[in-house]
């Protein structure tokens, strides 16, 4: 485990990232106080949610989910509007 400043974490992004993807857990402190841990992904903890791979890519633009934004991400994360 690394214990690094907010400051150097920003300074280093790529270094950090680097170490936590091959595994090291980082703890990034600021005012000397743990303030966020930054460790590597895993397959378990990625979200796909329902709708995963069911819609087309849209380009970006305003208003695309019109409102409805976080009813959509709260639908996928309690497993759809059924459930």
């Amino acid at each position: 485990m690394e214990t690094v400043t907010s400051v150097d974490f920003k300074r280093h992004l790529a270094r950090y990232m680097a170490l936590a993807h091959r595994g090291e857990r980082i703890v990034v402190t600021r005012h000397n106080r743990p303030y966020a841990t930054v460790a590597g992904g895993e397959e378990a903890m990625t979200h796909t949610g329902d709708r995963f791979g069911k819609t087309d890519i849209r380009p970006l633009g305003k208003n695309i989910a019109k409102g409805k934004g976080l009813a959509i991400l709260l639908e996928d994360r309690h497993g759809g509007p059924d459930r």
